[in-house]
This record gives structure tokens, C-alpha cells and sequence, in this order.
């Protein structure tokens, strides 16, 4: 899996994530905020009004945790 940010032509900020065929969650966590959702497609699109320290996991359909090295 990985993950980064991109900004859209608008001037929105997003961070973009994507695992492997066995990724089945897709969790992303920052200072005040998170979002956990199952990840049927293995990406996830998550809008967020600036960049911020942010973790990023995944869950694997064995039940194992994913970090990305980013």
C-alpha cells in the first residue's frame, strides 16, 4: 500500500491511498480526525482543508495491519 497528497485544479487538498488485492480497510488517521472504511476497490480519496501528520493503514483480509513506508 501507499499514499500521498495531491491538490486538485480547485485548490483542494486530498491524500490519496491504495493497497494490494488483499486490502480489505483502508484507515487514515490525523491530529483531530480519522476515517476507517472498508475498501472494496483498495483505494480511498479522503479531502482535507491542509496537509497534516497523518497514518495511514491498511487491513488485510488475514486480519494483519499494513504501515506504508511514506
Amino acid at each position: 500500500m501507499a499514499w500521498t497528497w495531491w491538490r486538485s485544479p480547485q485548490g483542494a487538498e486530498y491524500l490519496l491511498a491504495a493497497g494490494s488485492r488483499r486490502v480489505t480497510r483502508l484507515i487514515v488517521r490525523g491530529p483531530d480526525w480519522s476515517v476507517d472504511r472498508p475498501a472494496p476497490d483498495r483505494t480511498l480519496a479522503v479531502e482535507r482543508p491542509a496537509r497534516a501528520a497523518v497514518r495511514v493503514e491498511a487491513l488485510l483480509d488475514n486480519g494483519s495491519r499494513l504501515n506504508p513506508p511514506h
